[in-house]
């Protein structure tokens, strides 16, 4: 097993030597596997490495906000770090991924700066593009103004994002319900709160957002908060 890595490092030389021109398209296709069971780490590298944009988007998508709720901010940044230079400028909707670093470094105004020139990219936002993001760019706003105490702009940000996301986004949608769950609770707003709370927990990926904490548990350590 000692020889693992080198051996890797070797074989991979030797497929790009020999056959350069397919090196990209089986990255993909390792890439493409991993994911489909269950290795979003490993995919993830297998997709920038074969410049797979699309791909690696999806994953950023399905699984930056499931590691900030599980509390793994390094991994959060390394993601972000292993990102080309080049895929910034090439593709804006990747700018997007800082947006939820700086809030959490409690560098509000950076961040929302940042979505306000993503906004200004895509012109009207009615883009096919800007579509596709548009759930995303207003459940970090509303993420912000929760983490802010801001509770009318965390009202009026969910509701517009509980519009623009998808019913495949489960992802997001349970981030802001439980955001903005959150922000009730701490103004007092128990009855609130707790809808929303329920509402996450129906929602299939509760289980992975909360660090594999049962609905039941999860709910009374709220209500041992209030």
């Amino acid at each position: 097993y000692r020889y693992h890595n080198h051996f890797r490092k070797y074989l991979n030389a030797v497929l790009s030597r020999q056959i350069p021109e397919r090196v990209d398209h089986l990255h993909q296709l390792a890439g493409k596997w991993l994911a489909e069971n269950g290795y979003p780490e490993e995919a993830y590298r297998h997709t920038l490495a074969g410049n797979d944009v699309a791909s690696a988007w999806e994953l950023i998508q399905q699984n930056i906000f499931m590691k900030i709720h599980r509390g793994e901010i390094k991994s959060v940044q390394e993601w972000l770090d292993a990102v080309p230079e080049d895929w910034f400028a090439r593709y804006p909707t990747f700018n997007v991924i800082k947006a939820p670093l700086l809030f959490i470094n409690g560098r509000f105004d950076q961040g929302t700066r940042l979505l306000d020139e993503i906004d200004l990219q895509f012109g009207d936002g009615k883009t096919g593009e800007y579509s596709r993001i548009s759930g995303l760019v207003t459940s970090l706003r509303c993420v912000s103004a929760c983490m802010q105490n801001n509770l009318d702009a965390a009202e009026r940000y969910a509701h517009e994002a509980f519009q623009q996301l998808s019913d495949q986004q489960l992802v997001l949608k349970t981030s802001v319900q439980m955001a903005l769950g959150d922000t009730y609770r701490q103004n007092g707003r128990w009855q609130e709160a707790n809808a929303l709370y329920q509402k996450a927990c129906f929602l299939q990926v509760s289980g992975l957002l909360l660090h594999h904490i049962p609905c039941t548990d999860f709910l009374s350590s709220r209500k041992n908060q209030r």
